[in-house]
């Protein structure tokens, strides 16, 4: 029994992926020190209240922002290198040319969502930035620069999205569906 699925990763070239590959990856590593700031945070935290007795005022709203920083700071890298959650039980059984068929239908379907949450987030942050909105607790910080993170992880998204959906597309006119031309497999 296999432990893990191998999905058709096509990855796709010229130079507007490049830049959207590099985009993605050096936020992605701001997620990745936003994962560390968070466990400095949280612990500060565990410790000020729970041996000294002082909470702090600041480690709900800080440790808030940072969770939204990390996920939609790495969002795009990882549907870049393909390691989102799937459900795999069909996907095992079909052919590469079905299954590039599938990894054209989920992130077409996806599109939907993402598009709402693009456009919305977008909304939100710009009018919170207009206006100056704060957070509404004891710190009163701007939600707006949030914000605006949680709208660009979701552009990035949207584009690598429509850029897989493209270069699924590209593979499938292509192919003759019993060969692995135009991607690698990625396990």
């Amino acid at each position: 029994m296999k432990s893990h699925t191998t999905h058709v990763a096509i990855v796709p070239g010229g130079p507007l992926a490049k830049t959207l590959r590099d985009i993605s990856q050096k936020l992605f590593y701001g997620s990745c020190f936003c994962q560390f700031a968070l466990v400095f945070t949280v612990s500060y935290e565990v410790v000020s209240r729970g041996i000294f007795g002082v909470p702090t005022m600041w480690s709900f709203d800080v440790s808030s922002y940072l969770m939204l920083l990390i996920i939609f700071l790495g969002v795009a890298y990882v549907f870049q290198i393909n390691r989102y959650v799937r459900i795999d039980f069909l996907y095992d059984f079909l052919p590469i040319k079905g299954r590039r068929v599938i990894d054209f239908i989920e992130p077409l379907l996806s599109l939907v969502w993402i598009g709402i949450l693009t456009w919305q987030s977008g909304k939100f942050a710009f009018r919170s930035l207009r206006e100056g909105t704060g957070s509404g607790t004891e710190l009163e910080l701007p939600v707006g620069y949030i914000q605006i993170f949680i709208f660009i992880g979701a552009v990035l998204l949207l584009l690598q999205v429509l850029l897989f959906i493209w270069t699924n597309i590209s593979a499938l006119m292509k192919s003759d569906g019993n060969s692995n031309t135009s991607g690698k497999e990625i396990s």
